[in-house]
């Protein structure tokens, strides 16, 4: 196993000192009288979850990096970035095919949607119970053991 990044093991950092983010979907809400998409953002903690599982690189993702790509062209890159180092945050883009980059958040991605699937299974849900049930899978996360 390679050597865990200097961010893992300081000592006396504050948790969310080093957040990993995800996002992850689509998942199918009733919308009207057909369906709508949503996404949703994962973020974990870097310092306080020592997980050293790694996860598959999902196909999923390669329609995501698409979405994403497409909509991050809107934006202005140069104002968000100085936006960030404003804030004290220095944002590091881990590549959508290299899941092995971010093995902590992917594992924390495919656990919720585990629970989701277990949860709702192939079934459409509306947004207010997606939203609850979101709220369940945070919570099942969040009592994992660190």
């Amino acid at each position: 196993m390679a050597p865990l990044p200097t961010s893992r093991v300081m000592a006396y950092e504050p948790p969310f000192s080093y957040t990993g983010m995800d996002l992850f979907g689509p998942l199918y809400v009733k919308h009207r009288r057909g369906s709508a998409k949503r996404w949703c953002c994962l973020f974990t903690c870097l310092f306080t979850c020592l997980n050293t599982r790694s996860v598959q690189n999902g196909s999923n993702f390669v329609g995501a990096e698409r979405e994403l790509r497409e909509s991050i062209e809107e934006w202005n890159g140069q104002k968000i970035k100085r936006e960030l180092l404003q804030h004290g945050c220095k944002w590091v883009f881990q590549p959508p095919t290299a899941s092995s980059m971010s093995g902590i958040w992917e594992r924390m991605v495919r656990s919720a949607k585990t629970t989701l699937k277990a949860i709702i299974g192939s079934r459409t849900v509306t947004d207010t119970v997606l939203q609850t049930l979101l709220t369940e899978v945070e919570r099942i996360l969040n009592g994992r053991a660190l």
